[in-house]
């Protein structure tokens, strides 16, 4: 006998994916990305030569991440230059990672630097110093400075490593006769905005001392409180106008390159 149909269709049989529909398999760094969104995006967000290194190579990426940041420059000796008379300055470079330092200077007729030796080119400068140096042991040179004018000096700064280049300036008043800095000295303002270029002479002059800056920071303009203020407030409004910091020694300021640094 025919045994009886059921009484709902059976189910029909599930077809094969043809070869060229089968699913390909994830890549490799599909899976990463899936594994860990977070790291993509942060990966995807790096320079194109960052983004080669792989997130197992942490040293070769700080390396590199290490090598956008600039060398430090920072005064550690200042004396008060006086007219037609030799005073020792010294300059501290420190790097964000170990390298071969050079110093050099682009004086005018206006200063003498003894200890410099030229090296031929103008653009190159007079050759103060050079050596090795890490993060951790700075390098120090001297700088000697005879003024032939008064009342302020203008000294520019080159600063090679590693193929890179970077131009520092040092502001400083000169004295007739020897005299004694004052940074707590109190001047006149008279007006609230101010350029960089024509602050720090004016702030050089009237507390008899010296500043050091990234030569390209002369043409940002800052505020400052106007009316009888010491030089000390001065700096300190300018520090909050820029967002750096100043780091002293005696009546000698120079200026952070970042908020962050000491």
């Amino acid at each position: 006998p025919i045994p009886s149909l059921p009484s709902t269709p059976s189910p029909s049989p599930r077809q094969a994916p043809l070869l060229s529909e089968a699913p390909k398999p994830a890549a490799p760094a599909e899976l990463g990305r899936l594994s860990n969104p977070k790291e993509t995006s942060q990966i995807s967000s790096l320079p194109l030569m960052m983004r080669r290194i792989p997130t197992q190579a942490g040293g070769a990426q700080q390396a590199l991440l290490s090598l956008e940041a600039t060398v430090q420059v920072r005064w550690e000796h200042f004396e008060l230059p006086t007219l037609n008379e030799v005073v020792l300055w010294r300059i501290r470079l420190t790097p964000p990672i170990a390298c071969h330092l050079t110093l050099a200077v682009q004086p005018d007729e206006s200063v003498e630097v003894p200890n410099a030796v030229s090296q031929g080119a103008p653009e190159s400068g007079w050759l103060l110093g050079e050596g090795n140096a890490t993060p951790q042991k700075p390098l120090t040179l001297p700088i000697l400075i005879r003024p032939k004018q008064s009342p302020l000096l203008r000294l520019p700064l080159l600063v090679s490593w590693n193929g890179q280049v970077s131009r520092w300036v040092i502001l400083s008043a000169v004295s007739d006769k020897p005299a004694a800095p004052n940074p707590n000295v109190s001047v006149t303002v008279e007006r609230d905005r101010w350029r960089l270029h024509d602050l720090l002479p004016y702030l050089a002059r009237q507390m008899q001392g010296a500043f050091l800056l990234p030569e390209g920071m002369l043409e940002q303009t800052v505020t400052v409180p106007t009316g009888q203020r010491t030089v000390r407030e001065i700096l300190s409004a300018v520090e909050k106008s820029l967002g750096r910091r100043w780091q002293q020694v005696g009546a000698a300021f120079a200026l952070t390159t970042s908020g962050n640094e000491e």
